[in-house]
């Protein structure tokens, strides 16, 4: 046998002893609701009614109105739950518009954490590489007409 060959094969032989119980694992995590954007981009201002919205979205994360109570919303950088004033929501939509008692917002969330990970087992290595989307919609509802009159989508990455 040719020295060069036999060099090939113990490259080869290495190469697989070093990677040896190695594996590589995709994975995609979801945590709270999850938004289906095709669903809520069928929505029709002034046409749709808060009922189809639970219809088509399932109920919200959190409902926001005038005077109410604090909200707890996911917050993906910290891991824990940051308290919100209803307002803060009211507030997104109050440039276009003024919002008295009769307005509400349904707020939606998603948070998806996806990404590789590599192992090799001898020796205990990993490493690995990950990406977070946070998705919020707010959906603004008059009560008097029971209408969806507005909506805002957000991602973060």
């Amino acid at each position: 046998m040719e020295k060069n060959s036999i060099n090939k094969i113990i490259l080869f032989i290495f190469v697989l002893q070093l990677f040896h119980g190695c594996a590589v694992v995709g994975y995609k995590e979801e945590y709270g609701g999850q938004l289906d954007v095709k669903k809520f981009k069928n929505i029709k201002l002034n046409e749709m009614s808060k009922q189809e919205v639970i219809d088509v979205l399932g109920p919200p994360t959190a409902i926001a109105r005038k005077n109410g109570s604090v909200m707890y919303i996911p917050n993906p950088s910290t891991g824990s739950a940051d308290a919100k004033q209803p307002e803060v929501f009211l507030e997104l939509f109050s440039m276009k518009q003024t919002l008295g008692e009769e307005y509400m917002v349904y707020y939606y969330h998603s948070i998806t954490q996806s990404g590789l990970d590599v192992a090799i087992l001898l020796p205990i290595i990993g490493h690995g590489s990950s990406e977070t989307t946070f998705e919020r919609l707010w959906i603004l509802i008059n009560e008097r007409t029971k209408k969806v009159e507005d909506y805002i989508f957000k991602e973060e990455k």
